[in-house]
């Protein structure tokens, strides 16, 4: 070969309607030295020519290649196993696409804005992404990230990579990074003077990185053919498919030659195999405490993390299927953002799940059902969403029947028990200070009062109108005989028994079916235990999940739980069909129970806390001191009216008594004769004047004077007396008072 040389280019354009073969080997006989494959990815049918005639291959990139290697090389290091990545220029996907077509990463490639369509199709991707990436010029980049967050897509910060693939002409807006901690992959300046060919350098605006690197390229092969010209390497005769070939020395010294130019080069290019590319000089900003920091250094291939920064792992992202179930999984407000989140007995669970196995969660509740129903045969609620893939696990309180171990499966052991329980409300014992009134109904006091009034009527009566009575017959009745008094003692006993009611529900279930039928089923559990609680008269039972009656009984002290749990049925964790997470899952429960972590659950959930405070409504307490007054109460009222009464009969025999006597004094004056005599007094003096020093002192009145012996006078007036003794006894069985 001469010493002089010129370099020329012949191109092979390959089109998808030809040979491939077919059209490289045409091109060959044109008269080439080398071949240079400007294609995205490399074609492997011009490498398997080149090496059947011993030509020598290049592969020059210059698609987004180099942009995606730095990627892959941040999600490495972070443990990422896909990617949605968005581009913002459609050549992109193509390129992204050829250059992938090997690669076992799984990635999701979009090349549209962040449209409302387009967040609903990213919102609907399962599995959800480890990472997401927006690869572009720094204004478009920008713009795709706020509209991204516009669309409410952003949820996860700090798993968004933003991909730069021009250099910073103009200051990024890092106000991005500071709110949210995304990561910003950009290239350094230095390279960008280096492919000017400037030691110091300002970039310009929309500089065609393509066109330096192809620029680079055709010096980097002019300084090879400058070598070939001088040592004269073989290049005789014309190579041709299945034909001719160069000698091995030759093709050796090309790669030789090449390996040492672009090392030469090496911070503008980089060889891999066959291949020639950009070699990117970059670095990765994130944001810690409010600033941006570079937290590592991308060059030559490979990344380096600062020294006193660290990279943190992207923990797997999983969607934890959850429904309202007191007090297994509820919803609570955050006093300081106002925002509902999710707590309970199913919510600490995943929480430590979550801590065990080291994943990132967020829990979805079903749009539609609850824990889970076949309608039309479809499943709907937390079990639906499993088994339609929306959802990688469930959390909360489902139960483990053989219809929906047909769609999803459960993971053992089980982490609870449940069953079906009844609920009542406590009667309302209210405080009254006749409370010992309460001993008799209304009706027995009634009865009662009704035979004293009869009784006194029928003694009136008997009194009044009986000739064998003390009032029509006073001479046999005499007033000492008439007087009595009646004492016993009360030796009444308040023997209290319980009954306890033994329902036979498992035995009469068809008939607590139809009781249920009829007494209207309410529509959820909290109208339930309303109505539950509005019953002050404990007249409404009701019927629901064991574990929720308990929960409820604990906060609320006027319900009670009637007869023991029937029905037992397991919860258990679901997660989809064939899911690798099934044995993960069933190795931390069985640590938990060891470490009696479910115990703690369920003192934390169901404590007794409330009852503490509860009043007591023992009905063996006996009459309080509240209940007491009714007793003095009562006894005033008697006191006043026997009082009233009274008066009422001094009233009336006084009154009757001055009407006896002035009936008595008219009968009397009747007798007198019609004319009186006016009195004359005698004659002398009158009235006789009375001897003071000469008073007889024996005679008191009448003519002899004898004292009064008032033991006599009692003995002597009570021989005439008839008098009656009661034997007064305490009230006793089978004793008959006798009176003498």
């Amino acid at each position: 070969m001469s010493k002089e040389h010129t370099l020329k280019f012949s191109r092979i354009i390959l089109t998808e309607d030809e040979d491939e073969l077919e059209q490289v080997c045409t091109g060959l006989s044109n008269g080439i030295n080398f071949l240079l494959d400007f294609t995205w990815s490399g074609t492997e049918t011009a490498l398997e020519i080149a090496n059947d005639i011993n030509i020598p291959y290049i592969h020059v990139d210059i698609s987004i290649a180099p942009f995606l290697i730095f990627l892959d090389a941040y999600l490495d290091s972070r443990n990422s196993t896909d990617v949605l990545v968005v581009f913002d220029r459609d050549d992109y996907v193509d390129q992204a696409l050829y250059f992938w077509i090997d690669s076992t990463r799984m990635r999701m490639v979009l090349s549209e804005s962040f449209t409302e369509r387009t967040a609903k199709r990213i919102e609907q991707i399962r599995p959800i992404p480890n990472s997401f990436a927006i690869i572009g010029t720094m204004e478009n980049v920008t713009k795709l990230y706020l509209q991204a967050q516009q669309q409410g897509i952003v949820n996860l910060p700090d798993r968004w990579n933003l991909v730069l693939t021009n250099f910073q002409t103009q200051p990024f807006n890092k106000t991005i990074l500071a709110v949210d901690p995304v990561s910003l992959l950009s290239m350094k300046d230095d390279l960008c003077c280096q492919l000017m060919q400037h030691d110091f350098c300002q970039c310009p605006d929309k500089l065609a990185i393509e066109d330096y690197f192809i620029y680079w390229t055709a010096l980097v092969f002019d300084k090879i053919l400058y070598t070939a010209s001088q040592e004269e390497w073989d290049f005789k005769g014309t190579p041709q498919c299945n034909a001719s070939r160069y000698p091995d020395e030759t093709v050796e010294r090309f790669r030789e030659v090449l390996e040492r130019i672009v090392d030469d080069n090496e911070k503008v290019m980089r060889k891999d195999g066959y291949t020639v590319r950009l070699n990117i000089q970059g670095e990765v900003e994130k944001s810690y405490n409010g600033q941006t920091q570079v937290v590592a250094n991308y060059r030559n291939g490979k990344l380096t993390v600062e020294s006193d920064k660290e990279i943190e792992s992207i923990k797997p992202f999983y969607r934890i299927g959850i429904t309202h179930a007191l007090p297994w999984s509820y919803k609570e407000k955050d006093p300081v953002t106002g925002e509902y989140y999710w707590t309970g007995y199913c919510a600490d669970f995943a929480q430590k799940i979550s801590e065990v196995l080291g994943f990132d969660f967020e829990f979805v509740e079903p749009q539609t059902g609850t824990f889970g129903e076949k309608v039309n045969g479809t499943w709907n609620g937390v079990v639906g969403d499993l088994a339609r893939g929306d959802t990688d696990l469930a959390i909360t309180a489902i139960i483990m029947t053989a219809d929906r171990e047909e769609v999803i499966d459960f993971v053992a052991p089980y982490y609870e028990q449940t069953g079906i329980s009844i609920v009542m409300r406590k009667p309302v014992r209210k405080t009254s200070l006749f409370k010992f009134m309460t001993v008799l109904k209304l009706e027995v006091w009634l009865s009662i009062v009704a035979a004293l009034v009869v009784t006194g009527f029928m003694v009136w009566f008997l009194d009044k109108y009986s000739p064998y009575s003390a009032r029509n017959n006073h001479k046999a009745y005499p007033y000492p005989c008439r007087m009595w008094k009646e004492l016993t003692l009360n030796a009444s006993t308040d023997d209290t028994r319980y009954r306890v009611w033994d329902y036979p529900i498992r035995e009469q279930y068809g008939h607590i079916l139809l009781a249920i039928n009829d007494s209207n089923p309410v529509e959820n559990a909290s109208e339930g235990f309303r109505l539950v609680d509005e019953h002050l008269d404990a007249d409404f039972a009701f019927i629901h999940d064991s574990s929720e009656i308990k929960y409820e009984i604990s906060r609320n002290c006027n319900f009670t739980e009637v007869g023991d749990v029937f029905a037992e049925k397991p919860f258990a964790v679901a997660v989809q069909q064939g899911s690798h997470l099934q044995d993960d899952l069933s190795k931390v429960i069985l640590d938990l129970q060891k470490d009696r972590f479910f115990e703690q659950l369920q003192a934390k959930y169901w404590n007794h806390s409330a009852k503490g405070d509860c009043p007591s409504t023992d009905d063996n307490e006996g009459i309080t001191l509240e209940s007491l007054g009714g007793v003095f109460i009562a006894t005033l009222f008697g006191l006043a009216l026997a009082m009233i009464t009274l008066a009422g009969e001094v009233i009336y025999y006084k009154r009757k008594g001055k009407k006896e006597k002035e009936a008595s004094q008219t009968e009397f004056t009747k007798n007198f004769p019609s004319k009186i005599q006016p009195f004359k007094f005698p004659k002398g003096d009158y009235p006789p004047e009375l001897d003071k020093f000469n008073i007889s002192k024996t005679i008191t009145i009448g003519t002899t004077f004898k004292p009064v012996n008032l033991k006599e006078k009692m003995k002597k007036d009570m021989e005439n007396v008839n008098i009656s003794h009661i034997s007064l006894y305490p009230k006793a069985r089978n004793r008959i008072t006798r009176v003498d």
